[in-house]
């Protein structure tokens, strides 16, 4: 009533679901590109290879954390 809906139609599920992945999908392209340059950084200094070591760790989180989203639309599992 009043516009609300215990539930979400199958073909706004299906859609949803698609968008997410694709957004997520397209972030974990974006990370695996920010390792790579992260990776190809260098400097002499030892606080800045600290620092890049922090950052790709961080990339590194967000990529698993997408695909692990991804993996649960795979699946079909409810959010």
């Amino acid at each position: 009533m009043l516009g609300k809906r215990s539930s979400v139609s199958d073909d706004n599920e299906i859609a949803w679901r698609n968008t997410l992945r694709r957004l997520c999908a397209d972030q974990a392209e974006m990370g695996l590109e920010a390792i790579a340059r992260v990776q190809a950084t260098h400097s002499a200094e030892d606080w800045v290879q600290r620092g890049l070591w922090s950052i790709e760790q961080l990339w590194i989180e967000h990529v698993d954390t997408v695909k692990g989203v991804m993996m649960s639309i795979d699946q079909g599992i409810e959010f």
